[in-house]
């Protein structure tokens, strides 16, 4: 981390409400947690917000490649009122000192001052220079042969357990993500995943929702299929179009066209299953990310009790599975029995 900045002329800002008023104090208060910049530099680091330097545009905001004068690359990301809360931006640049995992995309600094007539609020990260997941994915050609192996996609998959793992239980104050997505899993050239856009998480909420979205995005990340716009009904018809194919054995459609190699069928057992763990209906019965790593691991995929934990997974009614996904089967029917994984 490169140390403090010294800022050009800062005004008094709305940033904190009334318990922070003095924009200075504030500077010095959050200057002692990490690297704080002034717009002045923001601006030479973007050459004035340039539109090729443009790499990303969001509801939360845009997001501008840039250097640091001794020529780091930086991703700077102006954010959005309309969607994300001051108070919330508050507890991001608070959170910054203890975002320090790997699969973690690395929080630098901000900048909050006036700047044309208006305040700015301004998130400095590492910059992630191999694209993100939902890319590789799926906008590639249709035909063509995928990057990322069977191989690589469980390492990614093992790794974004790992980085939601310490931000619901490793530092100290739970932090849930909140909207995780294939596009907010950046890949570095050793195709490591860090997760990106902290700018929507929230302190002290129910993690079982980022566990929820982990396991679409496993099934995402198998079977290469992406839910529509991410839209409820849609994740719904990705179960039960896995689900379905479970069933009836059919784990060729399973897979993901594009890779490589067929995978070993346990694995792709035991993945399958700790998504549909992930998503259970009912969030009591859904694991922590703790477990969730444990449960990839071939040895720790079956809880004390095992068949119970299936029978949660596979919750499917085989004569109406597109009207309910709650009602319990014999685990026999899916073929998932525990000396198969």
């Amino acid at each position: 981390m490169p140390p403090p900045l010294e800022c050009g002329v800062i005004k008094q800002s709305d940033f904190c409400g009334k318990e922070m008023e003095d924009f200075r104090i504030m500077r010095q208060y959050y200057s002692r947690l990490c690297c704080w910049f002034s717009m002045r530099e923001i601006l030479e680091a973007t050459d004035n917000f340039h539109g090729r330097n443009l790499i990303g545009v969001g509801c939360y905001g845009k997001v501008y490649r840039g250097f640091l004068v001794d020529g780091t690359p930086i991703a700077v990301k102006e954010l959005c009122f309309t969607s994300v809360k001051k108070e919330q931006f508050r507890r991001i640049v608070e959170a910054i000192p203890i975002m320090t995992h790997k699969n973690l995309v690395k929080l630098i600094g901000f900048c909050v001052e006036e700047w044309d007539l208006r305040t700015r609020y301004i998130l400095v990260s590492e910059y992630v220079d191999n694209g993100n997941l939902h890319e590789l994915l799926h906008e590639n050609d249709v035909e063509s042969i995928s990057p990322l192996t069977w191989r690589i996609r469980m390492d990614i998959i093992s790794g974004i357990a790992k980085g939601l793992a310490y931000l619901h239980e490793d530092v100290g104050q739970k932090i849930a993500h909140k909207k995780l997505q294939s596009h907010q899993i950046l890949l570095d050239r050793q195709w490591n995943p860090k997760i990106s856009d902290f700018v929507v998480a929230r302190l002290d909420m129910n993690e079982k929702e980022d566990v929820y979205g982990f396991g679409i995005l496993v099934l995402e990340i198998v079977s290469g299929r992406k839910p529509d716009n991410y839209d409820k009904a849609r994740e719904e018809e990705l179960l039960i179009w896995l689900k379905s194919m479970v069933l009836i054995k059919d784990y060729k459609q399973v897979i993901d066209s594009k890779i490589p190699q067929q995978p070993p069928l346990k694995e792709l057992k035991r993945v399958i299953l700790t998504a549909l763990r992930c998503v259970d209906p009912d969030t009591q019965n859904r694991p922590k990310m703790g477990e969730v790593i444990h449960m990839l691991e071939p040895r720790d995929l079956l809880l004390s009790d095992g068949k119970d934990v299936y029978r949660q997974s596979f919750s499917l009614d085989s004569q109406d599975f597109s009207r309910q996904l709650s009602i319990k089967d014999h685990v026999s029917d899916y073929d998932l029995r525990d000396d198969d994984v």
